[in-house]
């Protein structure tokens, strides 16, 4: 995926790692690159294309249909009106886990800090792409407003906000958009070049699934379950095993979790909320979601050895 990302548009990627740059300003060396995303979303939807998957736009799915503990299938609401999609297996990719807090599965609310980022540039930014032929100078930072990762620039006095509710998400988006309105209109309207808001609400962490597995971030800690090995965002030279039961919950069988949603808490919610990681989790749910139908059970009744098999063979990095 982050060869994908590069691969129609700019990246910083080090040589080391089969890049053109040696003079990154930061994490220098790392398996890390800066990218356009609205290329890589539309490759991203090519590959989906190529490999026979069907997707519909502007569709939500609201709610699962339960019998008992079993989901039937999803209902949706799009511009057709209110749709039922019967299913085996539902992957919750939610990022909010609204199908699996419905369906009535345990989960647990995370907290976030006011962050508001959009994308633009400056005058300064134009020259600097000109003379040095780098795009990347085209998306400036100095479009954003709020809070570092660690609450630096979080408003005095503001609550932090859990994110699952629509009153409050409403608030966060609005006092953000304020937030940049003031910073933008105190410069000169000809010297910058704001382009895209945020396409979604920034928040990090809302809710997740309380799992038959819950990962906290334990440097090299071994997990003979585990669905493929995964490093840290913010620091090199860490890393960590994620276990097979952050995906499900013995008592509900078909409805697995993929993304930031999987089961974990403090520093570790961290780590399985990013790309990298959710890649993983995601690729690991689609592996049980396979051999559920196909064996006629329930995620937790499915064997791990077959599971890691298949994601070896597949060359993910079981351990590290």
């Amino acid at each position: 995926m982050l060869k994908l990302s590069v691969q129609y548009g700019y990246y910083d990627l080090p040589v080391r790692w089969g890049g053109r740059h040696d003079n990154r300003d930061h994490d220098v060396g790392r398996y890390a690159t800066a990218f356009n995303p609205a290329v890589f979303s539309l490759a991203l939807n090519s590959l989906l294309q190529k490999e026979g998957v069907e997707f519909r736009y502007d569709m939500i799915a609201s709610y699962p249909v339960m019998e008992g503990r079993t989901c039937n299938g999803l209902i949706t609401e799009s511009k057709s009106g209110r749709e039922f999609f019967p299913a085996k297996m539902i992957i919750d990719a939610t990022e909010d886990a609204d199908i699996i807090f419905r369906a009535g599965m345990p989960c647990r609310t995370g907290e976030n800090y006011l962050t508001y980022i959009g994308h633009g540039c400056t005058r300064e930014d134009v020259e600097k792409a000109l003379n040095e032929a780098d795009m990347i100078a085209l998306n400036s930072w100095s479009f954003s407003v709020g809070s570092s990762l660690d609450g630096v620039g979080h408003p005095p006095g503001m609550p932090m906000f859990q994110g699952i509710d629509n009153e409050l998400v409403s608030r966060y988006i609005q006092t953000g958009q304020e937030m940049l309105f003031q910073k933008i209109t105190a410069h000169k309207k000809d010297g910058q070049f704001l382009y895209a808001l945020p396409g979604m609400p920034q928040l990090r962490k809302t809710r997740c699934l309380i799992g038959s597995s819950c990962f906290i971030s334990e440097n090299g800690a071994k997990s003979e379950d585990s669905i493929g090995a995964v490093g840290d965002f913010r620091y090199p030279g860490i890393c960590y095993e994620i276990p097979a039961g952050v995906l499900f919950h013995p008592d509900y069988p078909n409805i697995i979790a993929a993304g930031r949603i999987v089961s974990a808490d403090g520093d570790g919610w961290e780590i399985t909320r990013v790309i990298p990681t959710a890649a993983l989790t995601g690729q690991a749910a689609g592996v049980y979601a396979k051999l559920a139908v196909e064996g006629s059970l329930g995620a937790s009744e499915i064997s791990v050895r077959e599971v890691q098999r298949i994601l070896k063979n597949d060359s993910v990095r079981l351990h590290v």
